[in-house]
């Protein structure tokens, strides 16, 4: 499963600030926008938007 965390402050190891982050497992696929639409996997969601979800 895919966890998508949004709205966070992100440190790469610089801060970059507020990004969405992209988790398989314990692996980072990608910090930045994700398109939700192109994937036919099941996500999980995370962050200011999603709460309870």
């Amino acid at each position: 499963m895919l966890v998508l965390i949004e709205g966070g402050e992100v440190l790469a190891p610089e801060p970059i600030g507020a990004a969405a982050v992209l988790l398989a497992g314990d692996r980072i696929l990608k910090v930045g926008p994700v398109d939700l639409e192109q994937s036919n996997r099941k996500v999980e969601l995370h962050g200011r938007k999603h709460k309870g979800r």
